[in-house]
């Protein structure tokens, strides 16, 4: 992390000075960090052209080193459906989407490029090869790879306009009371951590809708459904309703039954195929370590 103030009265471009005084990042990444809360004015969020008044203080969280180049691997990953333009994949919990930045990690890019699966290759830095939306690391389930760039725009414009229905599984803490509810509470990074992500009034609007599906003595399986889709959506709502997800290592209390993956899985998708219009629906099974916790509640 490093902090700059800006003694210059020329009210530059927050961008344009970023660029000019750290040489190690490019604007476009500038630009891409400032999206993501990695880069804040006076402890506040702002836009690329936010015009910069002099004694402001700029603190920038440096990406650790130049991204890695993603090599294949041998890894094989279940294909729920494929055809010429896009396939549905079943992220096993436990591996990245995409390796960070200075991490050589066993990722799903990597397992579907050993797979020999195409993969659409963006312009737009935002996006990863064929990686239309995200899971977490410790979250499995239904994912959409895009294999050719127009089918790549194609479905993150659906993603933007909320066209895609995404709904997960989850085991929470606690017994929630209602049957059904909405949390809308902005999401961005934590002030005091910037490696999580919190509530907080300065955040990107975020909507979660659950369902809560079945009652424990101490815990709730839920369905949940995502209009919005921030970083750590659920598992943050979740914390800030204080019932967070089971095994959660960032977010969640302590493990007290030693579970191996975090309690969180994607299991629907509902979408029109962009290029055929067709409806498309898929279901997976709840996961095994669900259903055997489950059976042991019971």
């Amino acid at each position: 992390m490093i902090k700059i103030t800006y003694t210059e009265n020329d009210n530059q471009r927050l961008d344009v000075f970023l660029s000019d005084k750290v040489k190690d990042l490019s604007r476009s990444l500038i630009q891409k960090m400032i999206k993501e809360e990695d880069i804040l004015v006076n402890s506040e969020v702002k836009k690329a052209n936010y015009r910069l008044e002099e004694s402001d203080e700029i603190t920038v969280v440096m990406p650790k080193v130049e991204e890695l180049s993603v090599m294949p691997i041998d890894l094989k990953i279940e294909v729920v459906y494929e055809d010429d333009y896009l396939a549905i994949v079943n992220k096993p919990a436990g591996i990245v989407v995409y390796p960070g930045a200075g991490k050589e990690e066993i990722s799903l890019v990597a397992a579907l490029m050993g797979m020999k699966m195409p993969l659409s290759s963006p312009d737009d830095k935002d996006f990863r090869d064929g990686i239309v939306h995200r899971l977490d690391k410790d979250t499995s389930g239904l994912m959409i790879i895009a294999k050719d760039n127009e089918t790549h725009e194609l479905l993150s414009n659906m993603l933007r306009r909320r066209e895609i229905v995404r709904k997960y599984y989850t085991l929470v803490s606690g017994v929630l009371e209602h049957d059904f509810g909405t949390i809308d509470a902005p999401i961005g990074r934590d002030e005091n951590n910037r490696t999580k992500m919190s509530v907080i009034g300065s955040g990107k609007s975020a909507i979660t809708y659950f369902k809560v599906l079945k009652r424990f003595d101490k815990f709730s399986f839920l369905e949940c459904e995502l209009t919005s889709g921030r970083t750590h959506q659920i598992r943050v709502h979740m914390r800030y309703i204080q019932h967070p997800v089971l095994a959660d290592p960032i977010y969640g209390y302590k493990n007290r039954y030693y579970l191996d993956q975090q309690m969180l899985q994607s299991y629907y998708l509902q979408f029109k195929h962009p290029r055929t219009n067709e409806s498309m629906e898929f279901v997976l099974d709840i996961r095994d370590d669900f259903q055997k916790l489950m059976n042991e509640w019971s």
